[in-house]
C-alpha cells in the first residue's frame, strides 16, 4: 500500500516514514497542497495523511479539491492535526475526511488507525466493484443469473428475471424454476456434458407467447477444483428463431413443389420401363430416368445450400453413418475403392457429417482411375480427409470453395451437380468459425484439413 504524507513540517515527514516503512506500507511525501496535488494527478497512492496546517493552500482546501475529483472521491484520507485544532477538526470531517490523529503521535493509535483506513479502502473497492458489476448486469441485454453450487439464486439482473418469468418471489432453485417453466429435464449431471449451451424451448400456446432462449450455463470452481457457483446466461431469441423457422417452412414447401413432380415422373418412367419391350425406347427411357436423377441431386444440393442460415446444425450423429455413406457412393458410381477411417471420436455434428459427406462425394465424382482410395481422420480438433484422385490446378485452388463454380471441363467432361460441393463445406465451416486448408497436385489427389475452434469438434 503506497500512502502520500502531506506536511510542511520535514521532521514530522521523517516520524511517519519511520513508523509506516518499517510495517512494509511505501510512502511519497509533499511539503504542499499544490505540490500533493500534482503527486495525485501521476501518481497512484492508496490513502493520504494529511496534516491541516499548511503553507498556501489550507489542508482544508486541498481536502475539498480532492473530494471534488471523482477519480478520488473514495479515497481514504487521514487528518493530522494539533490538541487544540477542535474546529478544524470538525471541518475536516465535514469536508470529507475519514478520520483524523493529534500530534503528536502515538505510535499505536497511528497504525491502527492506518490499518483501519487500509480495510475501509478495501471495503469500498469491493463495494465499487460490486455497483459496477450489478451496472453492467442491469445495462446487458442479457439476463443473468448467479447461483451457489446448491442453484440459490445470488444475483439476477432485471433482464434474467423478465426472461425466467420469476414472480414476485425469487425461486429458491434456479434449475427447478427452468424446468417447470419450460419443461425440461436439466439435472446436475447433465450440466457438464449435455446443459452448457442450448435453446430453451416454449412453444405457442393458447395461455403462453413461443419463448426461445439461447441458455449458456458455466461453473465457476475454486483452486482446489470446488463448484462455488453457476452463472447462467439468457438471450432472447424468440424473434430470429420464428424468422429462421417461417423461412425453413416455406423452403420445405418449396422443396416438396419440385420434388412432388420430379416423384411422380421418375415412378411413371419405371412402370414404363416393365412395360416397354422396344430397345430403343427402354433407352429413352433410361436417359429420362438419369436426367430426372440428376435433376434430383442438384435440387438436394441446392436446397442445402440454402438451409444453411436457418436451420440449427448443433445436433450430434454417430460417426457410423460415414460407413453408409461411402457404400452408397461406391454403388453410385461402380468403381474399386478402399476406405482407410481413423476416429477419435465417436459422435460429431450434423453439420460435420454434410461436411464429411460433400468432401467424400466429390472424391467420387472426380475420380478417373481405377480404385479411389479416401483417408478420413476425425479428433476433437480437425477433420482431414485426403484422396488419390485427379487433383486440382494451382491457379483453379482459390476459386473452388466459390458457388457454382466447377473446374470438371479440365479432367473428366460434364460432371453432374452445380458446383455447390465445396461452396457448402467452406459456408458450414466458417458458419462454426473453423478454417479450412487444401492441398491438391494434379494427378496425385487432394488433401483437405478442418480446423475446428474449440467446442465446436465432435465428441
Amino acid at each position: 500500500m503506497k500512502i502520500l504524507l502531506v506536511d510542511d513540517d520535514v521532521r514530522n515527514i521523517e516520524l511517519l516514514e519511520a513508523l509506516l516503512e518499517p510495517e512494509k506500507y511505501q510512502t511519497v511525501s509533499a511539503a504542499s497542497g499544490e505540490s500533493a496535488l500534482n503527486i495525485l494527478e501521476q501518481t497512484k497512492v492508496d490513502m493520504i495523511l494529511l496534516d491541516i496546517m499548511l503553507p498556501g493552500m489550507s489542508g482544508i482546501d486541498v481536502l475539498k479539491r480532492i473530494r471534488a475529483n471523482k477519480a478520488l472521491q473514495t479515497m481514504p484520507i487521514l487528518l493530522l492535526t494539533a490538541l487544540t485544532q477542535k474546529e478544524d477538526k470538525i471541518a475536516g470531517l465535514a469536508a470529507g475526511a475519514d478520520d483524523y490523529i493529534s500530534k503528536p503521535f502515538d505510535k499505536a493509535e497511528l497504525l491502527a488507525r492506518v490499518k483501519t483506513l487500509a480495510q475501509l479502502s478495501y471495503l469500498r473497492s469491493q463495494l465499487a466493484e460490486k455497483e459496477k458489476f450489478e451496472g453492467i448486469l442491469e445495462a446487458t441485454n442479457e439476463g443473468i443469473v448467479v447461483t451457489d453450487p446448491q442453484f440459490v439464486p445470488v444475483t439476477i439482473n432485471k433482464t434474467g428475471w423478465e426472461l425466467l418469468e420469476i414472480g414476485k418471489e425469487l425461486p429458491k432453485n434456479i434449475l427447478k424454476h427452468i424446468n417447470e417453466t419450460f419443461r425440461y429435464g436439466i439435472t446436475i449431471a447433465s450440466l457438464e456434458k449435455e446443459f452448457k449451451n442450448f435453446v430453451l424451448k416454449r412453444p405457442e400456446t393458447k395461455d403462453y407467447n413461443p419463448l426461445y432462449l439461447a441458455t449458456v450455463i458455466q461453473s465457476i470452481k475454486n483452486p482446489a477444483g470446488e463448484i462455488v457457483q453457476y452463472v447462467f446466461i439468457f438471450k432472447n431469441i424468440t424473434s430470429e428463431y420464428l424468422e429462421k423457422n417461417l423461412k425453413y417452412n416455406f423452403l420445405s414447401l418449396i422443396s416438396h413443389k419440385f420434388r412432388s413432380p420430379l416423384t411422380v415422373m421418375s415412378g411413371s418412367a419405371d412402370i414404363l420401363m416393365t412395360l416397354e419391350k422396344d430397345p430403343d425406347h427402354l433407352e429413352y427411357l433410361k436417359k429420362i430416368l438419369k436426367s430426372l436423377q440428376d435433376l434430383q441431386n442438384i435440387l438436394n444440393r441446392l436446397f442445402r445450400f440454402l438451409e444453411m442460415n436457418i436451420r440449427d446444425f448443433n445436433e450430434t450423429i454417430s460417426l457410423d453413418i460415414i460407413d453408409e455413406i461411402v457404400s452408397k457412393q461406391g454403388d453410385k458410381y461402380g468403381f474399386s475403392y478402399v476406405f482407410n477411417k481413423n476416429f477419435k471420436v465417436k459422435k460429431a455434428g450434423y453439420w460435420q457429417i454434410m461436411v464429411i459427406e460433400e468432401l467424400i462425394d466429390n472424391s467420387f465424382k472426380f475420380f478417373t482411375g481405377s480404385q479411389l482410395r479416401i483417408d478420413l481422420a476425425i479428433d476433437n480438433d480437425t477433420m482431414e480427409i485426403t484422396d488419390n484422385g485427379v487433383g486440382i490446378p494451382p491457379e483453379e485452388t482459390t476459386n473452388v470453395f466459390e458457388p457454382f463454380y466447377q473446374i470438371d471441363k479440365y479432367f473428366t467432361g460434364q460432371v453432374p451437380g452445380m458446383g455447390l460441393g465445396l461452396a457448402l463445406v467452406k459456408r458450414l465451416v466458417k458458419l462454426h468459425n473453423g478454417t479450412i486448408e487444401f492441398k491438391s497436385t494434379i494427378n496425385s489427389g487432394t488433401n483437405i484439413i478442418i480446423n475446428l475452434e474449440k467446442g465446436e469438434g465432435a465428441n
